[in-house]
């Protein structure tokens, strides 16, 4: 119906539906809007290439460096399998094992190891930071690439790949300390065993994200440097940290099933494409998140109000909370921007899924 002096009335969309149902669902339509029209997916999905091609490169340098302290620290090897087994479980081994990378395999072949895959591990790693510092100013509207000293840049993502790998393991370290020492812990506190595993499930999940949010704020403030408010990118950091754990918890359910099919070098190969792949979307969401966060929001309105942007140049931000130049022009949201990687990854997955039901029927 319409009015006799007016245009007929518009019921609100589904977006606008879901946005005034709660603050914290505004914010996630936002943020997937800012994520969309800014291709998120695309940012990730050049961050997942060389993550995938530095991943095993810098494995076998860990699992030969961890070799050789074996010889002084004969736990060495059993505890990095379980540190990287509480990530990527089903992965690797200690000793040979069907469709594992075995450590004692990578030992013996040490020397060979430090030259070509330490090469190549750095090239790999070092293009994997540079792309993920490109989609996160991709992000942020910041240029993509930086003319200057070339080797000064490629010291400087050194440095940057040096301190995240020391972060990661680090949280990867810390965060399997209440399962290390779960014995120990329902001890002290003296809860029967049901109601006390379930206790010490709870923390070390808990753990995982806080430690998983130093991960990604780390990551946030190393490569792009944003000039957001410190609480907004814990905040982002925090959104990602938890997808992480999801991720984490999904990751295991596949791998270590993915192990046992006949096809297992395939199956891990592909989950770990997916899964690094989905960790470089969280990076990307977890800026975004950021980025239209309230307080940020508000920041950005009383700079623009000013006629100034985040360097004190003039700029405006759009409402999505970004810092863009004034002859920027913005690319509109694709109404599939995230569907259908969503599609993409359900038929994966049920690719997995029907290679371990062929596998269990087989058994």
């Amino acid at each position: 119906m319409s009015d006799d002096g007016g245009g007929p009335h518009e019921k609100p969309g589904i977006k606008e539906r879901i946005a005034a149902a709660s603050p914290f669902l505004a914010h996630v339509i936002r943020m997937l809007d800012h994520y969309g029209q800014r291709r998120g997916n695309l940012a990730a999905g050049g961050a997942t290439y060389f993550g995938f091609l530095s991943f095993f490169p810098l494995l076998a340098v860990s699992f030969a460096v961890v070799g050789q302290l074996a010889e002084v620290y004969p736990d060495a090897q059993q505890d990095f399998v379980d540190a990287l087994s509480g990530v990527l479980p089903g992965i690797v081994s200690v000793d040979p094992a069907p469709g594992r990378i075995a450590l004692s395999d990578i030992a013996s072949n040490a020397p060979a190891i430090y030259t070509v895959g330490l090469a190549t591990a750095l090239y790999a790693g070092l293009n994997w930071v540079s792309g993920l510092r490109d989609g996160l100013n991709q992000m942020l509207d910041l240029p993509t690439t930086e003319a200057g000293n070339i080797v000064k840049a490629k010291g400087t993502d050194l440095v940057t790949l040096v301190v995240l790998g020391l972060v990661l393991v680090a949280s990867v370290s810390i965060g399997g300390l209440p399962v290390a020492l779960g014995s120990t812990i329902l001890d002290a506190i003296g809860l029967p065993g049901p109601l006390g595993a379930v206790l010490l499930t709870l923390l070390s999940v808990a753990v995982g994200v806080a430690v998983s949010t130093l991960l990604f704020w780390a990551i946030f403030r190393l490569l792009p440097k944003p000039d957001l408010p410190a609480a907004a990118l814990w905040r982002g950091a925090l959104f990602s940290a938890v997808g992480f754990e999801l991720i984490k918890q999904f990751a295991s359910l596949i791998l270590r099933g993915a192990s046992s099919v006949p096809v297992a070098s395939l199956a891990i190969a592909l989950t770990l494409v997916v899964w690094i792949y989905y960790f470089s979307r969280l990076v990307m969401y977890g800026v975004s998140w950021a980025c239209t966060d309230e307080e940020t929001l508000a920041e950005i309105a009383a700079l623009e109000g000013a006629g100034l942007g985040q360097d004190g140049r003039d700029q405006v931000a759009d409402d999505d909370g970004a810092w863009v130049e004034d002859d920027v022009v913005e690319v509109e949201p694709a109404d599939v921007g995230y569907v259908r990687p969503l599609a993409v990854g359900f038929g994966l997955g049920a690719l997995l899924g029907g290679l371990l039901g062929r596998s269990t029927r087989d058994d």
